[in-house]
């Protein structure tokens, strides 16, 4: 083939995945705002409680979100307690394709806990009781021995002395 067909056929491919490549980045547009619920009823929640932040953006590839009192994640959908009252700024931001960046911000009102339930009492739990061990032996008839006796082979008790109170 001629050099100069082979520089014009690779001048239009050259051109055509340019032109191709253009047209996906650009009917790509940005990333929609991002949409994030919280599973607390009208933002507030209370000291302690557990807060699941869910985000719903469609075609993102990562997130940060910013709980406003220093604490951050990489989560798609994390949990997070506060420990004091306030307001805070929640601040997700989210990446798509081609490095776009969308984000959004809501306020989470944070009440104090209160004063904690009381307890519910609860049953005590009694281990069942063992049964006494036997030791005797079959055959043999059970005798109760002094304490205060001592009993060698021939099972004949040796008295011991008895204790003598200390004086002063």
């Amino acid at each position: 083939m001629d050099k100069r067909i082979l520089i014009l056929i690779a001048c239009f491919w050259s051109i055509s995945i340019a032109v191709f490549c253009y047209k996906k980045v650009y009917s790509a547009g940005k990333l929609p705002s991002p949409q994030y619920i919280v599973s607390i009823e009208n933002n507030t929640a209370h000291t302690g409680e557990s807060i699941l932040f869910k985000d719903n953006t469609e075609e993102a590839t990562g997130w940060k979100w910013d709980f406003g009192d220093g604490e951050y994640s990489l989560e798609k959908n994390p949990t997070h307690i506060y420990l004091d009252p306030g307001t805070y700024p929640v601040r997700l931001t989210v990446y798509g394709s081609f490095g776009y960046v969308t984000n959004e911000n809501k306020s989470i009102n944070v009440l104090s806990a209160g004063p904690a339930p009381p307890a519910t009492p609860q049953p005590a739990v009694v281990p069942p009781s063992v049964p006494p061990v036997s030791t005797r032996l079959p055959g043999k008839k059970p005798h109760h021995r002094n304490p205060r006796e001592r009993h060698i082979d021939n099972d004949e008790p040796i008295q011991l002395p008895s204790a003598q109170p200390f004086k002063k």
